[in-house]
Parts: structure tokens; sequence; C-alpha cells
């Protein structure tokens, strides 16, 4: 009787365990990344804003983590599933930013390129702009408060 209990106890604590993992925390365990550094790019990014459209000069970004169009291709997705599916959009914004970690020396430089890919920036212009665009994400990192968590959480499940 004890045994049973007990394992429906655990069980009961699995199910828990499992609720409580959102979509930033599943595919930041898979990509190797921390949670909340993918929170704090989609805040930098987008204040949290699944629907959120930024134009640029020859390109658009979309959703939570804002993917620049010029990723459509790579990832076989579409502007209509980017901005409809928060979740992958968040799975797309991990895989670019895995990618970075990958090819860049210091991780903070990867972050910075998840925003600056420097294709037009050449130089000190480069290094400027990713530095500025990781101590944004720094900034947002280090202020994540839980109420922020659960209004991603909200935006994703």
């Amino acid at each position: 009787m004890k045994r049973l209990l007990l394992l429906m106890l655990l069980s009961f604590v699995g199910t828990c365990v499992a609720a409580a993992e959102d979509c930033f925390d599943r595919v930041a365990r898979e990509k190797g990344l921390d949670a909340d550094l993918l929170r704090a790019i989609a805040f930098v990014e987008s204040s949290g804003n699944p629907s959120a459209v930024g134009r640029n000069a020859s390109s658009e970004d979309y959703g939570l983590m804002q993917i620049n169009s010029g990723w459509l291709k790579r990832f076989k997705t579409s502007k209509s599933e980017l901005l409809n599916d928060a979740c992958f959009n968040v799975q797309v914004g991990a895989e670019i930013l895995a990618d970075n970690f990958t090819r860049s020396a210091h991780p903070w430089d990867a972050v910075g390129a998840y925003n600056a890919a420097c294709t037009r920036l050449k130089g000190q212009d480069c290094i400027d702009a990713r530095q500025k665009y990781a101590w944004k994400v720094y900034r947002a990192y280090i202020g994540m408060s839980n109420a922020k968590r659960q209004k991603l959480r909200d935006v994703t499940s």
C-alpha cells in the first residue's frame, strides 16, 4: 500500500514539474542554452509581443524573437508561421543563437551577433553594435522577473 501511494505521489510530482516547464525551458534545454537568456532576448527584441513585426530597409523581423525574413528559406518557414506559432519562433531564435555560440570566441559576442550579423557593418562599427545589443540583453537578463517569465509563458502556451 505504501509503495502504491509513493508511486502515485511520484507520478504527480513529475506531472507538476513537466507542466511548469514552458516553451523557453524546453527549447533551452534541447539547445543547451539558458532559458532566461532566451527570454531576455525576446523582451529586448519584441517586448514579449508574439505579433511584433519590425521593418528594416530591405527585410522584416517577425514575432517574439524577431526572426529576420532572411532566415525564412534556411528554416523552411513563413512569416505566418513565425507570427502564429510563438514557440516555433522561440525554437528558430534558439537555433540561431546556438549557432552563434559555436562560431563566437566570446559568449556575449554570440549574443550581440543575434541582432548584429554585420553583413553591412564592418570593423569597429560591427563590434560596437554587437556590444550595445549584448548590454541590452544583459540588463534584461539580470532584470528578469517572475512576472516577465509568466507573460512569456502565457504567450507561448
